[in-house]
């Protein structure tokens, strides 16, 4: 027999196979911790047990699995802001070069406004566009 401080033992060991054994246990308040904690260490292992636990006869088992999806959801969900934020860094490096486009259309080959304004644009742009390829690459290999 478990109890609640024997998960919470497994959890501090990262005793996965425990935790798997843990969650299937007939006591509702042992399942629920060790899908919580299975939840929280996120074990590739563990990922049909915490999908068997969406049908388990426990309400709270089945709302504490559900979270586990809500969470990979979120993370799929912050794609856009990395999107947005490439987005920004293209535009910033196109405003960087239609300033350069007009300081030489003009004739007067650098005002230092012109120039700051480039490398402002420039370095911004190219900073937050690759932050944002960094950051959709991590979340396509995840």
């Amino acid at each position: 027999m478990r109890t609640y401080e024997d998960v919470h033992i497994m959890v501090l060991r990262n005793d996965i196979e425990g935790l798997i054994r843990a969650a299937k246990d007939p006591d509702e308040t042992i399942r629920l911790e060790a899908v919580k904690a299975l939840r929280a260490l996120n074990p590739p292992e563990a990922q049909s047990v915490l999908a068997n636990a969406l049908s388990d006869s426990s309400a709270n088992v089945r709302r504490a699995a559900s979270r586990l999806s809500e969470a990979e959801s979120e993370k799929g969900s912050l794609r856009w802001l990395w999107i947005v934020l490439g987005t920004w860094g293209v535009g910033a490096i196109l405003l960087a070069l239609f300033i350069l486009i007009l300081m030489f259309s003009d004739g007067n080959f650098g005002h230092t406004g012109q120039i700051i304004a480039i490398l402002v644009s420039g370095i911004i742009g190219v900073v937050l566009l690759s932050i944002a390829v960094v950051k959709l690459r991590k979340n396509v290999e995840e």
